[in-house]
């Protein structure tokens, strides 16, 4: 790469992904199908290390969404072949449940059916003995999870077979990225770092440093994914294939939000960033998830706390009124694409859509 311009176009043309979470993985992928060579970096010790692999592991279909068509629209098209794709990684076990708070939802409960038949999303109203009376109502809907570590291993046998070299626990830099004749930008919170190194343009988000609980609840809560719609409220979804939960909270969660070109980490939590399930962290909101959650959900007043993850995550500023979540691709350059990822299971069609911009160079 040299001035935004392509040196050359031949079998050895070379293509740098920069980010080695499930957008990053899955366009190397893609891209090497094109018989080009392609080398993924990664700073952290392993695929999927940030918030790829710490979120609440839910593949939509679109039911998260009754504010935002457009992102609904895009979860369900894209959630078939993502979760046919990485079939061995989907959590199937599990009842899915959606609950409407009677009080303080942007959506009413009347509003929310009329979405899923608007959207022609499966749901059946049901009463569940682990929601309280502040629940207007309650449907069972058909949605899938999926496990973070078989994800990472499938993604890793794919890009092994892919043929694409894997550089772990390796910044990339515009001095690194100088012998590469594309690069895809796929890191996602820091994805300014290197835009700004390469002189392109910048795009401001919303940062939100936040906090994922890992807890062990009672036999009798059974395999359940719960979700309390649509506001100031919180969610339970079973870790993986494990035998644990993790909790998901609108306000709690959040340790801190700053908008602008990078995030602003403070000292305390930094230390714990991206490192997987810490156990007696140093900071948590533990207690108020609980506080908070069991005024809905009256079983987590007996939620067993295993640990906390903490990761950044990005969205596009002033996004609250609708809470939507746009995929993008955009080309800065002539040969520099930044994927900014919304839903993960979005990936595989961003992924399609880098390779075609890839192709476009090579012809």
């Amino acid at each position: 790469m040299e001035n935004g311009v392509v040196k050359t176009v031949n079998a050895q043309y070379k293509v740098a992904v920069v980010g080695g979470g499930i957008f990053g993985a899955t366009a190397a992928i893609e891209i090497a199908k094109l018989g080009v060579k392609v080398t993924i970096f990664e700073r952290e010790c392993d695929l999927m290390h940030a918030a790829s692999g710490i979120n609440q592991y839910r593949l939509h279909r679109g039911y998260h969404y009754p504010r935002s068509f457009e992102t609904m629209l895009a979860s369900k098209k894209a959630e078939p072949e993502f979760a046919k794709r990485f079939s061995p990684a989907m959590v199937k076990d599990v009842t899915h449940y959606y609950s409407i708070s009677s009080e303080n939802s942007k959506v009413s409960a009347d509003e929310y059916i009329k979405f899923c038949d608007a959207a022609d999303l499966y749901y059946k109203q049901v009463s569940i003995p682990i929601v309280s009376s502040k629940v207007a109502i309650t449907l069972e809907a058909q949605e899938h999870l999926f496990d973070p570590n078989v994800l990472r291993q499938l993604l890793t046998q794919e890009l092994h077979d892919a043929n694409v070299t894997l550089q772990l626990q390796t910044n990339a830099t515009k001095s690194l990225l100088k012998n590469f004749d594309f690069v895809v930008i796929a890191t996602y919170a820091s994805s300014n770092e290197l835009v700004k190194q390469l002189d392109l343009p910048m795009q401001a988000y919303q940062f939100e440093v936040c906090e994922k609980p890992i807890v062990r609840m009672p036999k009798s809560f059974g395999k359940v994914s719960l979700v309390i719609m649509d506001g100031p409220f919180m969610c339970i979804d079973p870790y993986g294939h494990s035998d644990l939960y993790v909790l998901g909270n609108v306000v709690h969660a959040i340790h801190s939000v700053n908008d602008g070109f990078d995030p602003q980490i403070s000292p305390e939590v930094a230390p714990m960033l991206n490192h997987g399930i810490i156990k007696n962290p140093t900071t948590t909101k533990f207690p108020d998830f609980i506080e908070s959650g069991k005024q809905f959900i009256p079983p987590l007043s007996e939620a067993e706390f295993i640990g906390s993850m903490f990761t950044v995550r990005t969205v596009l500023p002033k996004r609250d009124l609708t809470d939507e979540r746009p995929t993008e691709v955009v080309q800065l350059s002539p040969n520099v694409v930044r994927l900014f990822s919304g839903k993960i299971g979005t990936s595989v069609h961003a992924a399609k859509n880098t390779a075609e911009i890839v192709s476009r160079q090579l012809a």
